[in-house]
């Protein structure tokens, strides 16, 4: 239930956080805390997500596909205002482009894990957000 949790996402002085381009992998991430779930680690994603859950179009498309591709992703999401045809052409790589958080969601999350992969002991938990402890 997310009327459970309140949320403050903190990127400190130090951090190279450029733009909103963060905006569906942050938003998945605490989805994946709160759920329990697991992130595919074959899929990279990049967008804004606006306060209603809408995917907005990001800069450099083109590298952050290069860049996931190097990195061994299979699937990439991107915001459909920054699809080009050309996407559906790529080899080794699948482009997916989305509108809506919703759209994200069925892509990134892995359905086969059991519970110690995923889990944090509490007795290790230092304060980072767990789905299993309810811990901030």
């Amino acid at each position: 239930n997310c009327e459970e949790y309140d949320i403050h996402v903190n990127f400190p002085g130090g951090v190279p956080v450029d733009g909103p381009s963060a905006g569906i992998s942050i938003t998945c991430a605490i989805y994946s805390a709160i759920m329990n779930i697991a992130i595919s680690n074959e899929v990279a994603m990049t967008g804004e997500i606006s306060l209603h859950g809408e995917i907005k179009a990001v800069g450099g498309i083109g590298g952050k596909i290069a860049a996931a591709r190097k990195a061994g992703a299979r699937k990439v999401i991107i915001p459909k205002e920054n699809w080009v045809d050309s996407y559906k052409d790529l080899k080794d790589i699948e482009v997916i482009a989305v509108s809506h958080i919703n759209e994200v969601i069925p892509f990134v999350f892995v359905d086969h894990l059991s519970e110690n992969e995923i889990c944090i002991e509490k007795d290790n938990n230092i304060g980072i957000i767990s789905a299993k402890a309810n811990i901030l």
